[in-house]
């Protein structure tokens, strides 16, 4: 792996598991069966900074699958720092450990768990699977799902953008800025320490945030038909409609919350 940027773990498995090694070099293992319009492949190639790993020829024009009980398991030398791609179709994407410069993971419905890792740069995208995100640092997040639950626990992050269409987002951990938006699903932050803004937008999804006493900020909630239910030590300073502006402390940092007919909850 020495001078390589870029690893691209590109699979059609049952579970992907992304895991760190001792070892100076990166070893690939591929078990199980499939049954398929396709015979399963271990593929590895080098272009200059790059290595690609697939399970199948890319020159595929169909990849039909009808029951898949592949295992890939990448494992990958601690020293490697640079950029991680990977992804899957339906398979479970397990990763533990690492400390990158950019990792992305997709997957369709599979879901995706990342554990005890740090990179500078954290994208990751499902559209029915589920996010599980816990122990990571990393100084961007972007997370989006369309139907697929998304859990990020004791991060640290500088922004975390998150979006979901009717999938559940809960956020809990020390971060600076969070911008979230979904259609139906219920937002809910659990913030160690607000240190930034914090930016959220649903339609009928409630919106639950837990703050610290100490927090300092101002509310500015705007909504059609949601209900609200402040902090005790919120000072409301302004009802128009169903809008509402308050502030705690000195208001130093922005809380926007904005629904149709969700409520929000500060607590």
């Amino acid at each position: 792996m020495d001078g390589i940027n870029n690893l691209e773990i590109n699979v059609l498995v049952k579970e992907l598991r992304i895991v760190e090694t001792n070892d100076s070099q990166a070893t690939v293992d591929l078990k199980g069966s499939l049954n398929a319009n396709f015979s399963p492949e271990l593929i590895v190639e080098k272009s200059g900074k790059n290595i690609t790993i697939r399970s199948h020829k890319k020159s595929l024009s169909s990849t039909n699958v009808y029951k898949n009980e592949l295992i890939m398991t990448v494992n990958v030398p601690t020293s490697y720092s640079q950029n991680l791609d990977g992804s899957t179709v339906s398979g479970v994407i397990n990763m533990n450990g690492f400390n990158l410069n950019n990792l992305k993971l997709s997957n369709v419905s599979g879901a995706i768990n990342v554990n005890s890792s740090t990179a500078k740069d954290t994208k990751m995208s499902t559209v029915s699977g589920a996010l599980n995100v816990n122990g990571i640092k990393s100084d961007a997040f972007d997370l989006s799902t369309v139907s697929g639950k998304i859990s990020i626990g004791d991060i640290s992050s500088n922004n975390i953008a998150v979006k979901s269409v009717s999938g559940a987002i809960n956020i809990f951990g020390e971060m600076n800025s969070i911008t979230a938006k979904t259609t139906s699903g219920k937002v809910t932050t659990g913030i160690k320490d607000l240190k930034g803004d914090i930016d959220i937008t649903t339609i009928s999804g409630a919106v639950e945030l837990d703050i610290p006493d100490n927090s300092d900020y101002r509310l500015n909630f705007s909504t059609v038909t949601g209900g609200f239910e402040p902090d005790s030590g919120l000072v409301i300073e302004q009802i128009k409609n169903n809008d509402v502006t308050a502030v705690k402390g000195n208001g130093t940092y922005s809380i926007k919350v904005s629904t149709t007919s969700g409520k929000l909850t500060i607590k």
